[in-house]
């Protein structure tokens, strides 16, 4: 092939680059002693699948991040060693979770160390490690504790009724009934967080100032937001 063919070739975009870093984040062998074809059989597709399903999401959203960031560069996140880390890492996680609340703190992971004002790369790593091992309900009720002193003033006509909740545990079960009878996997939510300083130890799981760090992470970046939401 000819310099001018080379030259003429179109090159990468975005998209392409995720997903190069996505597949080679989703290198996987199969277990000792379960036959190559019935392993790939059972994990090729579905992984394609969310392969294809992350990049697109990812590459959309960093789009769009550069049309609204002034200074921003898709092309200079390429060779930014810290932010490939970071995608490769999210990536990782997110090829093995089917989880939404999960993939979106994922997705919003990723965009937020794309920005000037992202938590140093140790932290990054930290808060990727916590996404990872996190289950959707210990999101769920993070973003829940965060937004107390709203929700209290949604459901209470009253000072009075407010003070009927005087524990997140009440209010949680009041906002999600389907945790009245789960008290022990509420508790160990609640040691969780506690253990990786997410929250205080206290009635009210009021976020840490780690934890807000970790919450601002998981959250989408101020600059594509549309609209309040209780979500990651």
């Amino acid at each position: 092939m000819s310099d001018n063919d080379i030259s003429k070739r179109p090159r990468p975009t975005v998209l392409d680059k995720v997903y190069l870093l996505a597949q080679s984040a989703s290198s996987v062998d199969p277990r000792v002693g379960v036959p190559a074809s019935v392993f790939f059989a059972l994990v090729d597709p579905p992984l394609t699948r969310r392969t294809y399903e992350w990049v697109e999401s990812i590459g959309k959203r960093l789009v769009s991040l550069e049309q609204r960031v002034e200074g921003l560069s898709v092309d200079d996140l390429s060779h930014d060693e810290g932010f490939v880390s970071t995608l490769l890492h999210a990536s990782q996680v997110a090829l093995r979770s089917h989880h939404e609340e999960k993939l979106q703190a994922l997705r919003n992971a990723v965009l937020n160390s794309a920005l000037p004002n992202a938590p140093d790369e140790d932290l990054q790593q930290m808060f990727l490690n916590y996404i990872d091992m996190f289950t959707p309900w210990h999101l769920r009720m993070l973003v829940f504790a965060a937004k107390l002193e709203r929700w209290v003033e949604r459901r209470a006509e009253s000072k009075r009724d407010a003070h009927t909740f005087s524990r997140l545990e009440s209010m949680l079960q009041a906002e999600f009934p389907q945790l009245e009878e789960r008290q022990d996997f509420v508790a160990q939510v609640k040691e969780d967080l506690l253990t990786r300083g997410i929250i205080q130890d206290n009635l009210w799981w009021e976020p840490t100032r780690m934890g807000d760090a970790f919450l601002r992470f998981v959250q989408e970046p101020p600059v594509l937001r549309t609209g309040d939401s209780d979500t990651p």
